[in-house]
């Protein structure tokens, strides 16, 4: 892959350019862009009467450019961070296309998430505050909202019959540098078109009253970057439920008019 790095004192990471010099946006669907897509696209990727699910993390995850000097070994002693540390890149774009028949079979218990996937934690010391607790962020990110009166993020959650909290995890674009993957899902069959974006900043978990939740909120942006991160998951209300994945895998239903390759 390439990516853009930056520099600069925290956040700023840089945009991708279009011909006459203007910055393209991250949220733009830039899939009949020609441009964007001969100067900056590596990687088109077509997903196609598929089943995706038993993921660790997410079932799809487009990546930016962490490149803060944490992930460098820069880290000097106790928490007094440095000021200038390069944070997040922009690495140059992917396009997926999701078509016909793809299916998302991918609830899972929050408290098996292993996001050891996305970052792994060595314990001991100061290291000790960044083992990430997937629930605890979601809670938080939730709260947050709520205090502000927005309840559009109370559906992340569902309610298992054992009593647990599942939450979906269909695809992700990773914030912190500016992602400029593109998602097209035009040609995916419309029953499963319906997921619910979520525009996350790693920077509300400053709101935590964990500590150690907080703390993230405060330092992983030095990491990853300032940008959102956007979840497009299945909600509690999704036709595409917890219970309609449990139903097809019970019934038998779950593979129909998908051939396995082995």
């Amino acid at each position: 892959n390439r990516a853009l790095k930056s520099s600069i004192d925290n956040g700023n990471e840089p945009a991708l350019l279009k011909a006459d010099g203007i910055a393209y946006s991250p949220s733009e669907d830039l899939s009949g862009d020609d441009y964007f897509y001969d100067k900056y696209v590596l990687t088109d990727l077509t997903i196609r009467n598929s089943v995706l699910e038993k993921s660790g993390l997410f079932a799809l995850g487009a990546e930016t450019n962490f490149s803060g000097s944490v992930l460098n070994g820069d880290i000097v002693s106790g928490y007094d961070f440095a000021k200038n540390w390069g944070v997040g890149g922009t690495s140059f774009g992917a396009i997926v296309r999701l078509e016909g028949d793809v299916r998302f079979y991918d609830w899972k218990s929050v408290d098996n998430i292993d996001s050891s996937q996305l970052v792994e934690v060595f314990s001991g010391g100061i290291f000790d505050g960044f083992v990430l607790n997937i629930r605890k962020m979601i809670e938080t990110v939730i709260e947050a909202a709520n205090a502000e009166g927005n309840h559009s993020y109370d559906d992340i959650f569902t309610e298992g019959e054992d009593g647990n909290k599942y939450v979906n995890s269909a695809i992700v674009k990773y914030g912190g540098g500016r992602n400029y993957t593109t998602i097209v899902d035009s040609a995916l069959d419309e029953e499963y078109r319906d997921f619910t974006d979520y525009m996350i900043n790693i920077s509300v978990l400053q709101t935590s009253s964990d500590p150690d939740i907080k703390q993230q909120g405060e330092y992983l942006p030095l990491a990853a970057g300032t940008q959102d991160f956007v979840f497009s998951l299945y909600s509690s209300k999704s036709a595409n439920s917890l219970q309609a994945q449990l139903k097809a895998y019970a019934n038998g239903t779950a593979y129909n008019g998908i051939i396995a390759v082995r």
